[in-house]
């Protein structure tokens, strides 16, 4: 199910946000369409958040390959580096859920 997320969160940034209540999956799409490298503050409101994220990373070098994960604070916020021209998807699995290891 698609939830709320800014969709277009600075220049050259869209964001889509999914929510898969049966497995408790989270799942946040940022597309970077800019010719440089952009930090993405995030923060998630209104639930549960996880404690980290898979990044996913699809671009000129990359064919959705698992780049690292990424830490969420305490409070829901984190910021993700956006390679030039790409889509980052970042996947985790909210608390209490059994671990998925893809997309």
């Amino acid at each position: 199910m698609r939830v709320e997320a800014t969709p277009s969160p600075q220049h050259g940034v869209s964001a889509s946000a999914f929510s898969d209540r049966a497995t408790s999956r989270l799942v946040i799409v940022l597309m970077n369409e800019r010719d440089l490298d952009l930090p993405q503050a995030v923060s998630i409101a209104n639930g549960q958040f996880p404690a980290t994220f898979a990044i996913w990373t699809t671009s000129d070098a990359l064919a959705l390959q698992q780049s690292g994960s990424l830490a969420v604070s305490s409070d829901g916020t984190f910021t993700a580096t956006l390679p030039a021209r790409s889509v980052t998807t970042l996947v985790s699995d909210l608390p209490g859920a059994k671990p998925s290891a893809s997309p």
